[in-house]
């Protein structure tokens, strides 16, 4: 039985021996990794069961699965794995700590050969001596964690890094591709799904010929870009992250330099990326196609942008971006609050068809050049820049009730791009039904630059805010035509539009502004003409060419020459005039057969209408001025004075009343006028209506002066330089507003001080002007003509909507439900009457002011406001409303003030809050006598309103110590007047010792180093010359802090960490700090005798014992503290914050 039972054994123990590897896991502990790989078969899988100090190689044809098992394989003197077949890495362990590891230099964790495949299922790789950014500071020892030559799969639970915490920096961490690829055939193939990956100068670089594609992950980088594309990228989901701000890092760097090999293609359709300085950003030779359709998109400077040289092709059509990256939005998207989306008629701008744009601009950059009409229609109120029309281009801008407010950047030929709108010759452009309105853009010049035909209808066009726009519409080819309501606004000063001809002989034939039978609009400001004197010379028919035709509208304009030198004078304008208002006269313009005449429209002075046909000549004459004796009650001594003074008295609309009136007669009516004279036979007889001035001097003192001005016409027959008088004197009717201009006798006044006029119950203004000693008073008088009185003194009561009144009663009969009467004068009484209304009387004055309406006194503070109802009787008399007390209660640190003392139920009441300096207002209460708060409504300037209710009121106010809101230092973003370090920071700028890290950065948490701290004290000692290198394998000659390091060595005040190292780029700490600061105190021969018990600190132990004496020194001098009350904290790097007040401390309390 025995032997039986040792026989099956044995057999048992054969048949196991022949079952193949593949099936089994190999325990490689009794050998090394590699005789143990090279033993197996294909498809085998080794697991690790302790730490390996081996290079392994994959053989080309060998298939193998490696798990790491939480162990630990770091190389010997190559690659750690070099693999040239086909391996899968796993870590079946549970802690996942297995580990990949390379120590040598230029070698990696895992070389992927050509034509090799490794799919990466688990473990960490790295390269755990490379610690520095350059190779100096990494050790001389520095290489890719991953290369890849061949095809590489990386999974989630892989985790990749370079040196301690990911941050070696002077090689990118993972290769795919070549360095090189010049010479190279095959295409390196990098698919990324998951994992960790940080450190390295780029953390993925897809090099020559690679092709990577990122589907998930996390990358974090330290030094330059997350990811670094040469040839072929796709990212489609993960994590990119600057691992530290204020450096310059790229979550994406594109860089195409090789169209064969480098082509710098880059898709990304997800993941989120945050560069610290740019997302993603171009810098290719190339000119790749970068497409963006989704992801989130951060960074300090740019979400995405490409270099200046840089001749990518960026498409965004999706994602989401902290920056402005319009310009790369492709066509059909806009961003729209950061997200790019689809156009659509809600966000869009315009529309062309069936196909939305971004902006206006887009939306003309696609007219087609080939006279093929092209109606664009703005969807909504949009602001942007000019917009260029070219040659055949034929276009209808229907703004569609929306404003298009035009600005930066504007438009123009080369070096003169400063037009809101250039529309070249040849092509035909419309603008209908909506605003174009000027910004107050500094580069925009001319609103529109037009060498087309242009047609403008029902359009507004408004410059009236921007004061630099020297044109609305400038004119210099083609035509323009005004239809419908269409308005043009300039600013005051500038002109509306203008016609010039002969820019260049290009365009010779000539430019045309007609405004159309239909047109009702606007034109406001200034009309030029003019053209080149060489073109005049050359083209003799060039007024024919140059013609301006107003047929109908409203004209509140000048007309004006041409401000070149060399232009042509306004009396040659062929300017043509057959309708329409005016605010000047336009007579010298008006059309064969047209006439202007006395407008009846308010607003305008004259109109311009069809001259009545007479057989007998018709026409109007201003004639000199009569001026009546004067009485008696005028000094003998003053009458020659204001008789020639009043002979001179001007009202320029007269001439256009005389032609109203003229145009008035008939042809009948001349016939008869004429047979009715004794010119009857004469063949050369004409009708005269012959207007003058009748003016009646009444009054003249030292203090007023008072004439009667009456326009009046009579008609007269003259012929042969003889006249009849057929019709006497009789009134001439001047409608609408009127100038008047009084010159005022000698001596009457010896300044161009303002005086005023009365006039029918209200008072003017007039302008006083000095021609050699000759004082003339003008002003605008919209009531006709009677008794004028000219006074020095100002003798209104009250003003309403702009127009002065001299009593208070006739401004308050005067005023509507609603309005507001200034009061200009304290003690004033009158009566309302008339409809039920509520008024509100304003105080213009200094001081308090007492009013009486309808028997009811009202107290009235300085710029106070009180409300005043009137209630009109069922029968007969008036009255006035129960009125009730306003009580402000007393309060410290502000003051408040009511309108009012008392005000009746419904009136409006108003407070004025003034919080004493340093104090805000915390809360104001109005409550009624039954406690009951009252609503308030906040206006402008501190001032609230209320409703008074039927009851007497109560205010009450408290006011709060202001919180101000801190300001910058030095202009840095991160430095604020509140910060503890703000004045050492202002110090150490205001002296030179230490600058930003960017124009608007201080970065003071930052961490300075050994290398900056000498340098600023080579500074504070004005740079001396030095001699002698310095003497430190680390410090590079051409280093900015070379001659500093050298200066500091040579005076003892460092030493370096041996005779061969300086470390100029380590972060600088405490205790090192206090030991150059202690050096640099005895080379100045400062006293260093201060010392402090560092006892108290309970890591005073850990003090460096070279440093020992500098930090007592430095803690007893006040420059170095402890960071808490038990903390010294000795091997702390210093920040950036921290140096700039040591720096001060020292300056200011130790070297004064």
């Amino acid at each position: 039985m025995k032997r039986k039972f040792l026989s099956l054994l044995i057999s048992l123990c054969m048949v196991l021996t022949m079952v193949p590897t593949a099936f089994a896991e190999t325990d490689v502990s009794a050998e090394t990794l590699q005789a143990q790989i090279n033993a197996l078969d294909d498809g085998a899988t080794i697991k690790l069961e302790k730490d390996y100090n081996e290079d392994i190689t994959i053989a080309k044809e060998k298939t193998l699965t490696l798990d790491l098992n939480g162990h630990t394989l770091t190389n010997v003197e190559d690659h750690t794995i070099a693999n040239y077949g086909t391996l899968t890495i796993i870590d079946s362990s549970d802690e996942g700590k297995g580990t990949v590891d390379n120590v040598t230099h230029a070698k990696a964790a895992l070389h992927n050969a050509e034509d090799a495949e490794v799919t990466l299922r688990g473990g960490s790789f790295t390269r755990s001596k490379e610690a520095g950014n350059s190779a100096e500071s990494s050790g001389g020892n520095s290489f890719y964690t991953l290369q890849n030559y061949g095809t590489m799969t990386v999974f989630e639970g892989v985790s990749v890094s370079q040196g301690p915490n990911g941050k070696g920096q002077f090689s990118s961490l993972v290769e795919n591709g070549y360095y090189n690829g010049t010479g190279k055939t095959n295409t390196p193939k990098m698919v990324i799904e998951g994992g960790t990956f940080i450190g390295g100068l780029n953390t993925i670089k897809n090099d020559d010929r690679g092709e990577l594609e990122i589907n998930g992950g996390i990358f974090m980088n330290y030094a330059q870009a997350m990811v670094q594309n040469h040839n072929v990228a796709k990212i489609t989901e993960g994590t990119f992250t600057a691992a530290e701000s204020g450096k310059i890092t790229y979550a994406v760097d594109n860089c195409g330099c090789a169209a064969e090999m480098d082509k710098g293609t880059l898709t990304i359709t997800g993941g989120k990326f945050s560069g610290s300085t740019y997302g993603v950003y171009d810098r290719s030779t190339q000119s790749p196609v970068v497409s963006i359709s989704g992801g989130i998109f951060s960074a300090d400077n740019a979400a995405v942008a490409k270099h200046n040289d840089s001749n990518a092709n960026i498409s965004i059509t999706g994602g989401e971006f902290s920056t402005d990256v319009s310009a790369f939005v492709a066509d059909g998207y806009i961003q729209h609050e950061g997200v790019v989306v689809p156009l659509t008629v809600e966000n869009a701008v315009a529309q062309v068809g069936e196909k939305y744009y971004a902006t206006l601009g887009a939306a003309f950059a696609q007219i087609p050049a080939d006279n093929t009409k092209t109606t664009i229609t703005l969807l909504k109120d949009a602001q942007g820049g000019g917009v260029q029309v070219k040659d055949q281009q034929n276009v209808v801008l229907d703004l569609n009730g929306h404003t298009y407010t035009v600005g930066s950047p504007t438009v123009g030929s080369a070096g003169t791009e400063t037009n809101g709108f250039q529309l070249l010759k040849g092509s035909t452009v419309t603008i209908r039904n909506g605003t174009v309105k000027a910004s107050d853009y500094s580069k925009l010049k001319i609103m529109f630059q037009n060498y087309c035909d242009l047609i403008l209808e029902d359009v507004t066009l408004d410059a009236s805010e921007a004061p630099q726009c020297q044109y609305v519409s400038s004119n210099n080819f083609g035509s323009l035509t005004l239809k419908g309501d269409t308005n043009i606004y300039a600013y005051p000063g500038q002109a509306a539009f203008d016609l010039w001809y002969g820019l260049s002989s290009i365009y010779y034939d000539g430019i045309t502004v007609t405004v159309d039978d239909d047109f009702t609009g606007t034109v406001q400001g200034k009309i030029e003409y003019g053209a080149q004197q060489e073109a005049v010379v050359q083209q003799k028919d060039w007024k024919s060419k140059t013609k301006l035709e107003i047929k109908n509208g409203n004209f509140n304009v000048v007309f004006a020459d041409s401000n070149s030198e060399d232009g042509v004078t306004l009396e040659e304008a062929n300017i043509v005039i057959s309708g329409g208002y005016f605010a000047s006269d336009p007579s010298e313009y008006t059309a064969d057969g047209y006439i202007a005449v006395a407008s009846d429209k308010n607003g305008y002075a004259y109109k311009v209408e069809k001259k009545t046909e007479t057989t007998v000549p018709v026409e109007p004459v201003v004639g000199e001025s009569n001026v009546s004796d004067l009485p008696e009650e005028i000094p003998e001594d003053a009458v020659e004075a204001v008789k020639e003074a009043a002979a001179n008295i001007a009202v320029p609309e007269i001439s256009a009343a005389a032609a109203a009136e003229a145009n008035q007669i008939s042809d009948e009516q001349a016939s008869e006028i004429k047979q009715n004279s004794k010119f009857s036979e004469a063949d050369d007889a004409k009708v005269e209506v012959r207007a003058y001035l009748d003016i009646k001097p009444e009054v003249y003192s030292e203090d007023s002066y008072k004439l009667n001005i009456t326009p009046v016409y009579k008609i007269v027959v003259a012929s042969g330089g003889e006249e009849d008088v057929v019709e006497e004197a009789r009134p001439l009717d001047i409608k609408g507003t009127t100038t008047v201009s009084i010159p005022l006798p000698a001596e009457f006044v010896t300044s161009a001080d303002d005086v005023y006029v009365q006039h029918k119950g209200y008072e003017y203004i007039a302008e006083v002007t000095n021609t050699s000693d000759n004082y003339t008073a003008t002003f605008t008088n919209p009531h006709g003509f009677s008794e004028f009185t000219i006074t020095k003194e100002p003798a209104a009561e009250a003003v309403l909507n702009g127009v002065r009144y001299n009593t208070l009663e006739d401004a308050l009969d005067a005023a509507k439900d609603g309005e507001t009467v200034t009061v200009l004068k304290d003690g004033l009484s009158a009566d309302m009457s008339g409809n039920s209304r509520t008024i509100t009387l304003k105080n213009d004055t200094d001081n308090e002011i007492k009013v009486t309406v309808n028997g009811k006194e009202y107290l009235i503070v300085s710029d106070g406001e009180t409300a005043v109802s009137y209630t009109r009787p069922s029968s007969g008399g008036g009255g006035s409303a129960t009125t009730y007390a306003v009580t402000v209660e007393d309060t410290d640190n502000g003051t408040v003030t009511a309108s009012v003392k008392s005000a009746s139920k419904g009136s409006t009441v108003t407070l004025t809050v003034k919080p004493d300096e340093g104090y805000q207002l915390d809360q104001l209460t109005v409550t009624d006598k039954d406690g009951k708060e009252i609503s308030l409504t906040e206006k402008e300037d501190g001032k609230y309103t209320f409703t008074m209710p039927a009851s007497e009121v109560s205010v009450s106010a408290a006011f709060t110590k202001s919180e101000e809101k801190p300001e910058q230092i030095a202009g840095f973003t991160d430095v604020l007047t509140t910060d503890w370090f703000a004045d050492a920071v202002q110090y150490a700028v205001d002296n030179g010792m230490m600058n930003g890290t960017s124009e608007t950065t201080f970065h003071p948490n930052g961490t300075t180093t050994r290398g900056m701290i000498v340098t600023i004290l080579y500074r504070l000692e004005k740079e001396p010359a030095v001699d002698n290198g310095a003497g430190f394998a680390d410090v590079a000659a051409d280093q900015d802090y070379a001659d500093a390091v050298a200066w500091a060595s040579a005076n003892d005040i460092v030493t370096g960490y041996s005779e061969e190292k300086f470390g100029p780029d380590d972060s600088i700490t405490r205790e090192q700090f206090a030991a150059i600061l202690y050096r640099y105190a005895q080379y100045k021969k400062i006293d260093v005798t201060a010392t402090a018990d560092l006892s108290g600190y309970a890591d005073a132990a850990q003090i460096s014992a070279y440093a020992e004496t500098a930090m007592k020194w430095a803690n007893g001098e006040g420059l170095i503290t402890g960071v808490t009350d038990t903390m010294l904290k000795p091997a702390g790097n210093a920040t950036r914050a921290q140096a700039a007040t040591i720096l001060m401390r020292f300056c200011e309390e130790v070297a004064k």
